[in-house]
């Protein structure tokens, strides 16, 4: 195997060399790379087998991971890349806190030293195998700045290889950090004795096709892995309830007085987990006629136990309208969690789990906690499923669920006659005396951008957008976009649309051009 990559470099090289039919036998090496690379499972690039433990006085974690990663580009791949995204708190001059969309807040300046965080590697070896020699290469690591060179910022970390990873080969690596949990921002973050945990270990990027490495600077976008498998044993303080991406696959009592809970998911793009003593923990079982069942655990918070069903309801009618129009839900179980107050962590998706959101005083004609949970829900198809790159193109992922979790909403929770819900937004305004807003039936993206039509087009890598930008191209502009293609081609022939993208693309990561060919190839024209 490991003669076959090598010659297929050097081939690849005197390819070019050669005068004459240079062009021909670099095409014709490159369809031997590529038939390699027809045989990789793309639901397994990335795998983290992890054992970390929450000092919950201290607000630390500190883990061991195993890292096995395989190159699945056409080109070898001389370096290795890795988001640490807690480092984006690090202090106040990352480009993160910098950015356009965080620079004048200033939540952060009250901070205390101890409410920041960080995202260190202590140590990192490669796994010796028949590949690769075993070494140590911590000496090596290096922190960069891809995006724009700003030396404070410490959320990418680059490992030069002696020799590099071949198309088709697999590296293995081992590494111990250490990650400080800030107080809540960015919906992350620990507040009282509530920790919620998202983006807190070392992920690798993607190395994308092209044979170039997608690892951004964390700015003010969201997020962009590869599949794996995810094997996570959680060691948190006995009694203390956990919520985590995957299933609990065991649980065993240490001797001073912790609890090890083991979580493990196939086929997921990230790992986050949650865990407070104060948690209720409700299971539901989500069947509907042609689709898989569903379990369902809800982790709610004592304040908010009436709630419960509102908060079941709406991920049943995620599930149901979701499933039935793009594709089934693949996991079997899904986890919501009901955050706690002012925790910052509400509205968010992750693999298997998600964050919702209410108020103790949330009558039903609110929709809260339904239409954030169906919002959040509805991620676990565009985004889980349909994992498209968030820092490039935001739109992909919340414009298609924004859309769809209007139509879920105009399905299951008919607008009152003085409602009328923004496509920016999860809670309805209220306008007294207005009857014609209930034509609409609740969509009306329109009103979420008509006094600025000079923001910055959806085409702008998301990472890039000005002031006031993001929102209204990652949400409101798509959304208008798809409710247009919807009712030009019709609801027949639009499901149709977003059915095929979904099963073509599933475990993937489409672009922009993928989507517009799917449109084109499903409705017969040139859109």
């Amino acid at each position: 195997m490991k003669l076959r990559y090598h010659l297929l470099l050097l081939l690849l090289v005197a390819g070019i060399l050669l005068s004459g039919s240079a062009l021909a036998r670099q095409d014709s090496l490159l369809t031997a790379v590529d038939s390699i690379l027809q045989r990789i499972d793309h639901t397994r690039i990335a795998n983290y087998t992890m054992e970390v433990r929450l000092d919950v006085a201290t607000k630390t974690i500190s883990g061991q991971m195993e890292l096995s990663w395989t190159n699945a580009a056409r080109l070898p791949a001389a370096d290795l890349r890795f988001h640490l995204y807690y480092n984006a708190w690090r202090n106040d001059k990352s480009a993160f806190l910098n950015s356009v969309r965080y620079h004048d807040r200033s939540g952060w300046n009250d901070y205390r030293d101890d409410e920041w965080a960080y995202c260190e590697v202590s140590s990192m070896k490669i796994l010796g195998d028949t590949l690769f020699p075993e070494v140590e290469v911590s000496s090596a690591l290096e922190y960069i700045q891809p995006n724009d060179g700003n030396e404070f910022d410490r959320t990418v970390l680059r490992l030069p290889l002696r020799r590099p990873v071949f198309p088709g080969e697999t590296i293995r690596l081992a590494l111990t950090w250490e990650t400080k949990v800030p107080r809540t921002f960015a919906r992350t973050g620990a507040i009282g004795d509530y920790f919620f945990l998202a983006q807190w270990f070392p992920k690798i990027g993607v190395f994308e096709p092209e044979g170039l490495w997608n690892c951004q600077q964390y700015i003010q976008t969201e997020y962009y892995a590869d599949f794996g498998t995810y094997d996570v044993k959680l060691t948190v303080p006995r009694g203390w309830v956990v919520g985590a991406t995957g299933r609990e696959i065991a649980r065993s009592d240490n001797p001073d007085s912790s609890t090890t809970h083991q979580y493990y998911q196939e086929r997921v793009h990230d790992f986050t987990w949650v865990t407070t003593p104060h948690f209720q923990e409700f299971h539901q079982t989500f069947e509907s006629p042609g689709l898989p069942p569903v379990d369902m655990r809800l982790l709610l918070m004592p304040d908010h136990l009436d709630k419960k069903e509102r908060y079941l309801e709406s991920t049943a009618a995620a599930l149901k309208y979701y499933g039935s129009w793009f594709g089934p839900y693949p996991y079997g179980h899904v986890t919501v969690i009901d955050p706690a107050y002012q925790s910052g962590s509400g509205g968010m998706e992750y693999p298997t789990l998600f964050t919702g959101g209410t108020r103790w005083l949330s009558p039903p004609g609110t929709y809260s906690p339904e239409s954030v949970t169906i919002h959040e829900a509805g991620h676990q198809f565009w985004y889980g499923i349909i994992a498209n790159n968030e820092f490039d193109h935001a739109w992909m992922d919340e414009g298609f669920n924004s859309y769809a979790q209007q139509r879920v909403l105009r399905e299951c929770y008919p607008p009152r006659e003085l409602s009328k819900r923004y496509l920016e937004g999860f809670l309805p305004y209220v306008f007294s005396g207005v009857e014609i807003l209930s034509r609409t039936g609740g969509a009306d993206p329109y009103g979420g951008f008509y006094s600025d039509f000079k923001r910055d087009p959806m085409a702008v890598p998301s990472w890039r957008y000005g002031p006031g930008g993001y929102r209204l191209n990652s949400y409101n502009k798509p959304a208008l976009m798809l409710q247009t293609l919807e009712n030009y081609l019709g609801w027949e022939t639009f499901q149709k649309v977003l059915s095929t993208y979904f099963q073509r693309w599933q475990f993937r990561h489409p672009r922009p051009a993928d989507f517009f060919a799917v449109v084109n190839e499903v409705s017969g024209r040139d859109m």
